[in-house]
C-alpha cells in the first residue's frame, strides 16, 4: 500500500444497491453440496448435466473508492470477482434424479494477489473524476502491471470440449467442469495476448470459434478464428486442428477505439458494430469521461468474410446508436441478403434491415471440416453507390422491452453430457 500512502489515498468500501438482499456476495461453500429440497417436478426428458452461472461477487464483500487530491474514483457495480455457481443434474438407472451445487472463486491472477494478502489491493479506476481515474490506473499498472484487476466475471462459454469463463478486459481461464476449479488463463497458445471478449461466437456448421478484444490504443480492434476439432477422434488422439489453433487474426483499421462489446456472427460473415460510444484516456487529461458517447460522430456497421483483411470489410453508415448487446444476426435463405438489427432508443426494438443483391467474390477460404479443407467463396455486399437499398420498419418479434436487456447479464450456460457422482 506504499503508493497510496505517497499520494494521500484514503481506500474505503461500500455496498451498492446491487450487492443487498438476494444480491449479497456470499461465500464459497466449499466441497458440492447434494440438494434434497426441490419445488416442483424435473421433466423425465431434462437433458442430464450442469448448469453453470458466471457473475460478480466482490472479494471483500463492498465496492471500494478512493480520494485524494487528485479527486475521487470508485467501482461501478458491475465490477467484483467472478464467481461461478453449479448445480449437477445426474439420473438414475431408475430415473431418479440426483441434484447437486456447488461455487467457487475464478482464481485469476489478480484474485489470487489481493486473497492471498486478505485486503484489497488494486485502486479503483472505472468511475469518478477523470484525474484521479487515471492516477489510479497509472498507480495499477506500477505495482502490479495492469490498470484493471481481471474480474473474469461476465460469461461462460464452451470451446473443443473445454469451458471457460471471461471478461472483456483479459485473457478467459479454463474451468474444471467437476470441481470449478481453475485450470488456468488461455491465451490461444500463445497467439493472443490482448483483451479478449466475453461474448465469443461459434460459426453454425463449422465449430469454429470467432473472437474479438478491443483495446484503448491502436490497433483498437482485432478480430480472430479459432480452429475447430476437425473430427469426432480428436479427443483421444489431438490433431493441430484440436480446438487451440489461431487460424486467423486481423487487426481492424479504426481510427477510434469504439465500446465494442460483442460483435455478430452469421455463416460467413462477422457484423461488426462502430459506435459512437468511445473510449479515449487523453480526454481524461483535460477532466472529461473515459468513456463518452459522441452523439455528433458516425455509425457504421461493417460486413466481414470469416477469413478476410480489414480491407474486406463492406461499411454501411447508419444513424448513431449504442448497442451493447446483439439480438440476432443471420443471412436469408436465399443467399442474396444479409440483416443487421440495432437498438433505437425508444423502449422497442427497430430492424434496419440491409437488402441487397450480393455478387459472389473468389475469396478462397481454407477451413479445416472433419480432417478435410472446404473451401468456401463469400458474398460481398454492395455498398450503398452501387444499389445500395434500405427498409425500416418494426416487425412484431422485435417488440422487446429494452430494459429487460439493459439488466445486467446473468450468465447461464448448459453444458450436456453426464456428470459424475
Amino acid at each position: 500500500m506504499a503508493y497510496q500512502r505517497v499520494v494521500g489515498l484514503h481506500v474505503s468500501g461500500r455496498k451498492s444497491a446491487m450487492h443487498w438482499g438476494n444480491f449479497a456476495p456470499v461465500e464459497e461453500i466449499g466441497d458440492v453440496r447434494e440438494i434434497f429440497d426441490i419445488a416442483g417436478e424435473i421433466p423425465a426428458d431434462f437433458p442430464e448435466g450442469v448448469y453453470i452461472r458466471n457473475g460478480s461477487n466482490p472479494l471483500f464483500g463492498a465496492l471500494h473508492s478512493s480520494s485524494s487530491i487528485f479527486g475521487k474514483s470508485h467501482d461501478i457495480w458491475i465490477e467484483g470477482e467472478g464467481m461461478l455457481h453449479a448445480v449437477y443434474f445426474t439420473k438414475s438407472n431408475n430415473n431418479t434424479w440426483s441434484i447437486k451445487y456447488t461455487n467457487r472463486y475464478v482464481q485469476s491472477d489478480t484474485f489470487r494477489v489481493e486473497n492471498g494478502l486478505k485486503k484489497p489491493c488494486f485502486l479503483p479506476a472505472t468511475d469518478g473524476d477523470p484525474l484521479a481515474m487515471l492516477i489510479a490506473g497509472n498507480l495499477n499498472t506500477l505495482r502490479f502491471g495492469k490498470a484493471f484487476k481481471n474480474m473474469s466475471n461476465t460469461s461462460v462459454f464452451e470451446h473443443a470440449g473445454r469451458v471457460f469463463s471471461a471478461a472483456e478486459n483479459d485473457n478467459p481461464h479454463e474451468i474444471d467442469l467437476y470441481s470449478l476449479g481453475t485450470l488456468g488463463s488461455w491465451n490461444v497458445d500463445g497467439g493472443w495476448k490482448m483483451p479478449f471478449t466475453a461474448h465469443p461466437k461459434v460459426i453454425r456448421g463449422t465449430g469454429e470459434l470467432v473472437i474479438f478484444g478491443f483495446n484503448v490504443d491502436a490497433p483498437f480492434l482485432t478480430v480472430g478464428v479459432v480452429s475447430e476439432i476437425s473430427s469426432e477422434f480428436d479427443f483421444i488422439l489431438p490433431s493441430v486442428d484440436d480446438g487451440k489453433k489461431l487460424q486467423q487474426k486481423v487487426a481492424l483499421e479504426l481510427d477510434r477505439c469504439t465500446y465494442c462489446h460483442e460483435i455478430g456472427v452469421t455463416t460467413m460473415y462477422n457484423i461488426i458494430l462502430d459506435s459512437p460510444l468511445t473510449i479515449n484516456k487523453e480526454r481524461m487529461l483535460k477532466g472529461a469521461l473515459l468513456i463518452e458517447f459522441e452523439k455528433d460522430s458516425y455509425a457504421r456497421i461493417g460486413v466481414m468474410p470469416h477469413y478476410g483483411d480489414a480491407n474486406s470489410i463492406t461499411w454501411f453508415y447508419v444513424q448513431p446508436f449504442c448497442t451493447i448487446h446483439l439480438v440476432n444476426c443471420f443471412e436469408e435463405d436465399d443467399e442474396n441478403s444479409n440483416r443487421c438489427t440495432k437498438c433505437n432508443g425508444k423502449g422497442t426494438l427497430s430492424a434496419q434491415v440491409l437488402l441487397s443483391k450480393i455478387p459472389p467474390k473468389q475469396l478462397m477460404l481454407g477451413r479445416k471440416m472433419r480432417g478435410r479443407t472446404r473451401r468456401r467463396t463469400p458474398r460481398t455486399p454492395r455498398s450503398r453507390s452501387k444499389g445500395f437499398t434500405s427498409h425500416r420498419g418494426e416487425s412484431d418479434w422485435w417488440n422487446v422491452d429494452l430494459d429487460l436487456l439493459s439488466l445486467f447479464p446473468q450468465k447461464l450456460a448448459r453444458i450436456h453430457g453426464g456428470i459424475e457422482s
